[in-house]
C-alpha cells in the first residue's frame, strides 16, 4: 500500500488482499485497516479475532506475542499507530467522493455554493465545503481543509461609542491569513483584523462552532476545540490545547504549549507549559 509517501509491505496477505474500510478495532468486517497502541490492548480483546477469517491489518506499537497464524489477520509493527493510521485514512478519505465540488485552481476542491469574493486568495489543495464565504482579504494557504457554513474574513465586532450618538463600526480592512495545512471545522467564524491580518498559522486545527474575533494570532500546531470564543487580539503561542466552551477575553496571551481545560473562562495571561482550569481560569497540578 503507497500513499502520500508512506509506504508499507503487506507481508503474508494473499494476492487478493486489498484495503477497502477503515474500522475502530479489533476489526469486525474482512479487507480493513485499523490500529492498536498496546500490546495489553490488543490481547484483552484479541478473543474476537481468534475464530475469524478477516483477512485485514492492524497497525501495533510492539510486537503482540501472537502468530499471525493463530490471529487470522496481518499486522504491521509501526512506532505510531495512531499517527500511520490517520495518515493513510488521509489518503483514502482524499480520494472518496468528489461530488458537487469543483476545481478552482489545481487540485483545490471547492463546493459550489462557496462564495468567494473578488481578492481573497486560495492555496493549490484546498478544500472548502458547502455555504462558505471567503471575503475580500482573505489568504488561504496550500492544503487546507475549512468546513461547510463558515465565514472567513467577516467584519469584527469593534465600535466607537459616544454616550450623545449610536455606536459607530470601526473599519476592519485587516483581513485574515490562514497558512498551509490548517483544518478549520464547520460553521467557524473567523473576523477580518482592523488594520493588521488575523492569524491562523500553519497545521493550526479548529473545531466545529468555534468563533476567533479580530487580530487574534494563533501559533503553528495549535488545536481548538468546539464552541471555543476567542476575543479580539488574544495571542496563542505553539502546540496549545484550548477545550470545548473556553472564553478568552480580549488581548489576553497565552504560551505555547500550555492548556486551557473544559469550560474555562481566561481573564488573564497563561505562561507557556502551564494548564489551567475553572472560571476564572487557575493553573492547577494534575497528577
Amino acid at each position: 500500500m503507497r500513499g502520500n509517501g508512506f509506504v508499507f509491505d503487506t507481508g503474508e496477505l494473499d494476492d487478493n488482499s486489498f484495503i477497502d474500510k477503515l474500522q475502530q478495532f479489533p476489526p469486525s468486517e474482512s479487507h480493513s485497516l485499523s490500529w492498536c497502541q498496546s500490546r495489553d490492548l490488543f490481547n484483552d480483546r484479541i478473543s474476537g479475532l481468534l475464530d475469524a477469517d478477516l483477512n485485514s491489518l492492524i497497525f501495533v506499537a510492539e510486537p503482540i506475542g501472537r502468530s499471525q497464524t493463530e490471529i487470522n489477520v496481518s499486522f504491521l509493527v509501526i512506532e505510531n499507530p495512531r499517527y500511520a493510521f490517520a495518515l493513510v485514512a488521509g489518503y483514502f478519505l482524499s480520494i472518496a467522493s468528489r461530488t458537487n465540488f469543483s476545481i478552482q485552481h489545481l487540485d483545490q476542491k471547492i463546493h459550489e455554493s462557496v462564495i468567494i469574493h473578488t481578492g481573497a486568495q486560495i492555496g493549490a489543495g484546498t478544500i472548502i465545503g458547502a455555504n462558505t464565504v471567503i471575503e475580500s482579504g482573505v489568504i488561504i494557504g496550500a492544503n487546507c481543509v475549512i468546513g461547510a457554513n463558515c465565514v472567513i474574513g467577516g467584519k469584527g465586532f469593534g465600535f466607537a461609542l459616544d454616550s450623545m450618538r449610536p455606536p459607530l463600526r470601526l473599519p476592519h480592512i485587516g483581513g485574515v491569513v490562514i497558512e498551509d495545512y490548517v483544518e478549520i471545522g464547520n460553521n467557524v467564524c473567523i473576523d477580518s483584523g482592523s488594520f493588521s491580518p488575523t492569524i491562523i498559522s500553519r497545521s493550526v486545527k479548529i473545531d466545529n462552532l468555534v468563533h476567533i474575533a479580530h487580530n487574534v494570532k494563533i501559533g503553528k500546531e495549535s488545536m481548538i476545540t468546539a464552541c471555543t470564543e476567542i476575543s479580539g487580539s488574544v495571542v496563542i503561542g505553539e502546540q496549545v490545547w484550548i477545550g470545548p466552551n473556553t472564553s478568552i477575553l480580549q488581548k489576553i496571551s497565552i504560551g505555547s504549549k500550555a492548556l486551557v481545560g473544559l469550560g474555562s473562562v481566561v481573564v488573564r495571561d497563561v505562561p507557556a507549559n502551564a494548564k489551567v482550569f475553572g472560571s476564572p481560569a487557575r493553573e492547577k497540578v494534575i497528577d
